[in-house]
């Protein structure tokens, strides 16, 4: 291969092509192989190339340490695969809340792998038969199970693992590489991130790293497909909330924040924004209210191959008017490997995010065989004088989606009267209900509240069409539809 840094480590495969190693950020180039299938072998190295050291028998080599091997900041960070919850159908399947659990193989893919990994599912299976080799520990290991490999992460913070020092010696696998962490802060990690994407897919500089997803809700609403069980229906991800859970002793609650939280799925691997604030229109946090006010996404987010979420999240220096001196709250990306899970069950999980100035929560679920549901609500009769709080429940996963949370204020109405949700993109399972929630009160001229109303109604999941159905507060009438439609 011509055009690779000679740091680079090529490798036989059953494949010819290039693949972006899970813990290198850097292409190995592939060619055929005569050797056995499933193992992986070097090639000869040419000069100035790295030669793999021998491995030992019935045992796959390990990659050579290069030495333009990317630091510890930027390899994944291991994390316990799923485990179903006693009922079976929704509940925690990830890491614990608010724990990082350490020690788990890693078989993941880095930002760079999202299209080629999927492609080649052999060469997954490849990879995992590897580790399934050797544990994190360098023995041979005889108990894991293929299957709970299911849901790990990649993480763009600092990854603690074990490695070969320069000078021959080997560290115990409880050593970490510090110096190499102290190396690279959240800056330079995202930095990284954004010139591997736009490598990648910004077209020599056409897509901007920043480009918004351009593929619109409802696609086949009014195109019916036949009725077919299954029919344009597929795996997709439900983000519930995304919430400051601690802050550091250099910040102090109220918190002005502003940013953006994302997430690329593998429809166009464009941002699809769940929160999107300037400088300006900053929100404001508190130790007793810490969630983010998600608007989005404005599309199903697809789990065709591994998602990735982005979050770069700064808070506004009280005492400066210069954006040189807000701090950073939280820059970070990770992925979810949905690719390894084969269950047949939906589930939720929480990734926490611990960073110098603060811990995040991202609250997400794997929702399996789904239809896309778009929510729109309009007043019918009467004024918008009352409160509301409006959220979706899928019955497959039994969590609210908040739609909209006027927090005791009158419903923003626009002139031919739809009222302004916060969200209206949801997905629901395919032999699943959509359950529709309100609690309002109807505000009179003081601010009194005169009537109050909390109800629900749900839908049978639909692949195409409408439904509807209304909310009655005092004398106004709310107009809910329904759109349904699916992936393809």
């Amino acid at each position: 291969m011509h055009g690779f840094p000679a740091n680079k480590h090529i490798l036989h495969t059953p494949y010819a092509g290039i693949l972006f190693c899970h813990r290198l950020p850097y292409p190995l180039a592939l060619r055929p192989a005569p050797a056995a299938a499933g193992h992986l072998r070097p090639a000869p190295a040419a000069a100035g190339h790295l030669r793999p050291a021998p491995a030992a028998a019935g045992r796959p080599p390990p990659l050579a340490r290069a030495a333009g091997r990317p630091p510890a900041s930027l390899r994944p960070r291991p994390c316990h695969p799923p485990t179903p919850c006693a009922h079976g159908q929704d509940g925690d399947f990830g890491p614990t809340k608010g724990t990082k659990p350490r020690g788990a193989p890693f078989l993941g893919f880095s930002s760079l792998s999202w299209l080629l990994s999927a492609r080649f599912p052999e060469l997954q299976a490849m990879d995992l038969e590897a580790k399934l080799g050797e544990n994190g520990h360098g023995h041979k290991g005889s108990d894991l199970d293929p299957e709970k490999a299911a849901g790990q992460v990649l993480q763009g913070g600092d990854a603690k693992r074990p490695r070969e020092a320069d000078n021959g010696d080997h560290r115990s696998a409880m050593e970490t590489d510090e110096e190499e962490d102290e190396e690279l802060g959240p800056e330079s990690c995202f930095e990284l991130h954004r010139k591997s994407w736009l490598s990648m897919f910004g077209r020599n500089g056409a897509i901007p790293f920043e480009a918004e997803t351009q593929y619109p809700p409802m696609r086949r609403t009014d195109i019916p497909v036949p009725p077919v069980t299954g029919s344009g229906s597929g795996d997709t991800m439900e983000v519930f909330f995304v919430k400051v859970t601690q802050i550091t002793s250099d910040l102090q609650w109220p918190l002005d924040v502003y940013g953006i939280v994302a997430v690329r799925d593998s429809l166009d691997w464009k941002r699809n924004y769940l929160f999107s604030r300037g400088r300006d229109n900053r929100q404001t946090l508190t130790s007793q209210d810490c969630l983010l006010e998600l608007t989005g996404p404005s599309g199903s987010i697809l789990l065709w191959d591994e998602p990735v979420f982005e979050i770069d999240l700064k808070v506004k220096d009280k005492g400066s008017s210069l954006p040189e001196d807000d701090k950073i709250l939280c820059l970070d990306f990770f992925g979810y490997n949905n690719i390894s899970y084969r269950g047949s069950l939906s589930y939720t999980r929480t990734e926490v995010l611990s960073s110098k100035h603060s811990t995040v929560e991202v609250r997400y679920a794997h929702v399996k065989r789904s239809v896309e549901a778009t929510i729109t609500a309009r007043i019918s009769k009467g004024s918008g004088n009352f409160s509301a709080r409006l959220t979706a429940c899928n019955t497959s996963i039994g969590e609210d989606v908040v739609l909209l949370d006027t927090r005791g204020k009158e419903v923003f109405v626009n002139e031919d009267g739809e009222v302004t949700l916060q969200r209206r993109v949801v997905v629901v399972e395919e032999r699943a209900e959509l359950i529709l929630g309100i609690k309002a009160e109807q505000l009179g001229d003081t601010g009194e509240s005169s009537t109050k109303l909390e109800k629900k109604f749900g839908f049978v999941a639909k692949s195409a069409l409408r439904n509807q159905g209304y909310f009655h507060i005092g004398s106004s009438s709310l107009h809910m539809v329904v759109a349904w439609s699916v992936l393809l």
